[in-house]
């Protein structure tokens, strides 16, 4: 059986986006009939349905310092020799931005030698820029000079490029790589379904961690302008603490309405989505950071019949239709966003037809199987 591995300091198998992203892309190679394997820096070793897991934490605690050092401590490396060591056969290896330029040089080196017929590829989901970070600390330095390196200085020609977006398929393509573009996909195993609950108010959700790639403050502003009643808002990544140090004038006009769970495991996230009648994004255009493509959590929310609020960036003109399976935002401001959640609430009537749009969305242009061609073609010599 041919054998395909992911390489990344992602937190299988649902512990942040790029995990997801690779079990995803994982179920694509199941079907193809592959042994799956998932290298990362999850809490255990383990398996199920989706493959096997390896996890290179050297400790594996939660907000602690120091173990957030030594797991840090010469990650490339780690990820690298392991590799090397358990998987010298692989017949397909996918990596995140998660090695520099002395480690890519090596592995390329070790597999040209040793494997001459693997596959080697790197999966790019966005161009970083300094001010995405809510603070540019040592390891938010390290990321950002990885991805740079290759945004902008990788030349070997002996990796392969997955983009999620068009405007990094275009980039990659025009220097020269072999390149497919692959959205953010979810497979109908992984993501599975949701039950909605009676609830008794139109409900608005958010959920992520929004450094400062989404503009959360302008939409807890838009919040405050609505002076219309009769619905409420759950907000899960951030807590009250968050928007009371940035803004806390917003802060007191939405809180009767509002509430900030703070960070929140996976399943937690999915259990919001079961009162939710419509999911929040906004981000600034003329950021290149967001030009990655469909972001996760959109289509997350059109996966569980939620329409999206947001305004268009990325790739997202070629998936959302407004007031068919979205509410768009024109522009990047507290106002327009306002306007467009006050469009929301006059959708009583519609938002069943809306819901059940965004999920076919979803099935139609965004299920994992749907790119099996794609997956072949980048593999193909």
């Amino acid at each position: 059986m041919k054998k395909v591995v992911f390489a990344s300091f992602a937190k299988f198998p649902r512990g942040d986006s790029n995990a997801i992203h690779f079990v995803n892309i994982g179920t694509i190679f199941l079907n193809l009939g592959y042994e799956v394997h998932f290298v990362g820096f999850g809490n255990e070793d383990f398996n199920d349905e989706f493959g096997e897991y390896h996890s290179l934490k050297t400790v594996k605690s939660k907000n602690n310092i120091v173990a957030k050092v030594l797991n840090h401590l010469n990650m490339e490396k780690k990820v690298a020799v392991f590799l090397m060591k358990k998987f010298a056969d692989a017949d397909v290896i996918i990596f995140s931005d998660c090695l520099n330029k002395k480690w890519f040089r090596k592995i390329a080196d070790f597999y040209s030698k040793v494997n001459p017929k693997s596959k080697l590829i790197i999966s790019m989901t966005e161009e970083y820029e300094k001010d995405e970070f809510d603070k540019m600390d040592y390891f938010a330095k390290r990321g950002l000079k990885r991805n740079q390196y290759l945004n902008n200085d990788f030349n070997d020609k002996r990796f392969r490029f997955i983009c999620i977006s068009k405007f990094l398929e275009a980039k990659f393509k025009n220097r020269g790589f072999k390149t497919i573009y692959l959205p953010f996909t979810f497979s109908n195993s992984f993501i599975g379904t949701i039950c909605q609950k009676e609830h008794d108010c139109i409900n608005f959700i958010y959920t992520g961690s929004p450094n400062n790639k989404d503009r959360l403050l302008l939409i807890l502003k838009a919040f405050s302008l609505i002076e219309q009643k009769g619905f409420c808002l759950s907000v899960v990544g951030v807590d009250e603490k968050w928007i009371k140090d940035r803004d806390n004038d917003t802060f007191q006009k939405i809180k009767h309405f509002t509430t900030f769970f703070g960070r929140k495991e996976y399943e937690f996230v999915r259990s919001v989505y079961e009162t939710a009648d419509f999911s929040l994004l906004l981000r600034d255009p003329n950021k290149t950071f967001t030009k990655a493509g469909c972001p996760t959590k959109i289509v997350e929310s059109l996966f569980f019949g939620v329409p999206p609020i947001t305004n268009l960036t990325g790739d997202l003109k070629d998936f959302l239709i407004d007031m068919d399976n979205s509410i768009i935002v024109k522009d990047c401001s507290a106002e327009s966003f306002a306007f467009s959640v006050e469009r929301a609430l006059m959708q009583s009537d519609n938002l069943q037809v809306m819901k059940c749009n965004a999920k076919e969305t979803a099935q139609t242009h965004l299920e994992s199987s749907k790119y099996i061609d794609k997956i072949v073609e980048i593999l193909d010599n």
